[in-house]
């Protein structure tokens, strides 16, 4: 039975274990630049040294390498290795293996009566850096133990699982890997070992052996962490949906600006086409700032004179359609212009399609129209307030009166749609079969836009179009004789006439700000180049769990190398657009799963951080 004296002799040490790898081998005068170059990078270490004058540190050497006991500190050895080991990497022409390892020792004095350390905690430090190659730092489990209750040492270990070792004893050994030291590479002892075993035909069952337990709780911990971070974030991305929607439908330009930016990011990386231009509109504008031929939109019977004379100019050029992107009320005005207003109308509308205005007022029903019942084809001016979206019909009341019957609401096609089915010639839904499935029953898609930069060759003033060139001040623009052949580029084409006014007509979009006119414009390209997408809120949250998924294997599996890791994520991320493109071109649907997954990921690095601020904030006494 040990004495008490001896008993008290024994005491717990922290024990680094340092070997030259390949020393052996070198000639003697390299082995001694070797082992020297060793002891200096040893002594700078910062955590050696403060060990060393706190009297906290025994050094002993081991011929090719040495051996650091450290006294009180168990993350002593560990700070020391990280610290030699980034020396080390300076030094190309020194290579280290190291281990770790806590356990009993007791000291006593060697043959030249100086301090020297023996024990079970020597011993199998050692066989745990003879398990190593060249980079390993390999822990037993006991240390792993100590660095586990630490998050930001628990995701550098790597579980190396069991192996035996001299006179049959066997460790549970862990690699640390911290970039850019560390060796994340299985040790050959420990492959060789397993090769060993299915030779035998003794390998334990992969799942024990090669999972262990503390990864698969590891695993199990980042599971349902990802489970939660989902599951919340769904709750909160259906939640902010309806408060943008909401937010939108009143009107609120705080949360519009903020869709209309993510939509606009989306749109340029994804939806729209590359170097697209305008290929069936042109836009005749009535702009009294620009265009002294114009008439203001305040002055409602001039600006009609000089759309009878307008319009007749513009069937000179021979367009498909005509649209005019304004509403026609029933104001009297003076001297025929309205009845000379009609017949340019009526005119025009027997040789060329002709699309006029209506307006549906508070949303609800019709304003009387002084062109109703001239056989014009009339269709629905209002937009939707999210401008990303293209309206196809209006669910209204005929009148005020049907209104106040409640006699029943009908459909109403609007601008846009009336004028690709005339350029269609009535074939528009069976040209377009996926738009058949957004008119049964209607649903407004999103579209992708063209901005005024990419209408600029197809854009025209009115006074041009009446004169044939810049209309001076003063000078009457309806009476100029006109120039037809300036505008053949009219021709085949459906023009858009409208008003432009900074103060009562611009609109808010992914592209910026445009004029009304223009956002009808936008709509009938989009629907003519099949470039609408029907809204599914629900692939996004497809979209999002798949990326968000791939991220957390992505981390998992390359969890010691930061290259490997950004590497995969950047493939993902494209193959990621790639499925997007392809969902979008292929199936016409709206797909935005951005600002999920910057949700998500967001709330994902806030409950990582909230798991280590826990682990470090001191135990409540």
């Amino acid at each position: 039975m040990p004495s008490e004296e001896s008993a008290a002799a024994y005491e717990i040490a922290h024990v680094l274990f340092v070997d030259i790898v390949g020393y052996s081998l070198q000639p003697i005068d390299r082995q001694t630049e070797l082992l020297t170059l060793l002891q200096k990078i040893v002594r700078e270490s910062a955590e050696f040294r403060r060990a060393r004058d706190q009297n906290e540190l025994i050094s002993l050497p081991t011929g090719d390498g040495m051996a650091l006991v450290f006294l009180r500190d168990p993350l002593s050895p560990v700070r020391c290795a990280l610290e030699i080991a980034n020396s080390q990497q300076q030094q190309r022409t020194l290579s280290l293996r190291m281990g770790i390892h806590a356990g009993p020792v007791q000291r006593h004095a060697d043959i030249r009566e100086g301090v020297n350390v023996v024990g079970g905690g020597i011993n199998m430090a050692q066989r745990v850096m003879e398990c190593g190659d060249a980079g390993h730092i390999l822990l037993s489990r006991n240390v792993a133990e100590v660095l586990e209750q630490f998050s930001d040492w628990r995701e550098c270990l790597q579980d190396l699982g069991v192996i035996e070792v001299k006179h049959g004893a066997k460790i549970h050994l862990y690699s640390l890997v911290k970039a850019p030291v560390g060796n994340p590479e299985i040790p050959r002892k420990l492959i060789s070992e397993a090769g060993a075993e299915a030779a035998r035909g003794t390998a334990p069952v992969r799942s024990e052996r090669e999972l262990p337990l503390d990864r698969r709780k590891e695993l199990y911990r980042r599971a349902g962490l990802f489970g939660c971070v989902f599951l919340v974030t769904c709750v909160l991305a259906a939640g902010i949906d309806e408060w943008v929607d909401r937010g939108i439908a009143s009107g609120e330009s705080g949360v519009t600006n903020a869709a209309l930016a993510f939509s606009g990011l989306y749109q340029r990386m994804v939806a729209t086409p590359r170097n697209p231009i305008p290929r069936y509109t042109a836009v005749v504008e009535i702009d009294p700032e620009r265009d002294p031929g114009s008439v203001g939109l305040l002055d409602l019977c001039r600006q009609r004179q000089m759309m009878s004379v307008l319009i007749r100019r513009i069937a000179a050029a021979m367009p498909s359609v005509i649209v005019i992107d304004k509403f026609f009320g029933e104001t009297s005005c003076p001297g025929g212009i309205n009845a000379a207003l009609i017949a340019a109308m009526s005119e025009v509308n027997a040789k060329i399609p002709v699309v006029v205005g209506r307006r549906i007022v508070d949303n609800t029903y019709l304003q009387p129209s002084l062109l109703s019942g001239l056989g014009l084809r009339e269709a629905i001016v209002n937009i939707d307030r999210d401008t990303r979206k293209l309206p196809l019909k209006w669910l209204v009341y005929r009148s005020k009166a049907d209104m106040d019957r409640d006699t029943g609401q009908v459909w109403r096609e609007t601008l846009a749609l009336t004028a690709a089915q005339a350029y269609e010639k009535g074939n528009l839904e069976a040209r377009h079969p996926y738009l058949s499935k957004l008119l049964h029953p209607v649903r407004n898609p999103y579209i992708s836009f063209l901005d005024l930069d990419q209408f600029k060759p197809y854009r025209y003033l009115a006074g041009f179009v009446l004169c044939g060139r810049e209309v001076k001040p003063g000078e009457d623009a309806t009476a100029c004789p006109g120039a037809p052949s300036e505008l053949s580029a009219l021709s085949g084409k459906i023009v858009v006439i409208g008003e432009i006014s900074r103060d009562q007509d611009v609109k808010t979009t992914v592209v910026g700000q445009i004029p009304g006119v223009y956002l009808q414009a936008n709509f009938i390209e989009a629907l003519l180049d099949d470039r609408y997408y029907e809204g599914s809120p629900v692939l996004n949250y497809v979209f999002g769990f798949l990326f968000l998924a791939s991220v957390e294997i992505i981390l998992v599996f390359f969890r010691n190398s930061w290259a490997q890791k950004l590497g995969a994520i950047g493939i993902l991320v494209l193959a990621t657009l790639f499925l997007l493109y392809i969902v979008i071109t292929d199936f016409h649907r709206y797909v935005n799963p951005v600002p999920f997954i910057a949700l998500a990921l967001l709330l994902r690095a806030l409950a990582a951080n909230l798991s280590r601020w826990q682990a470090k904030a001191p135990n409540a006494t």
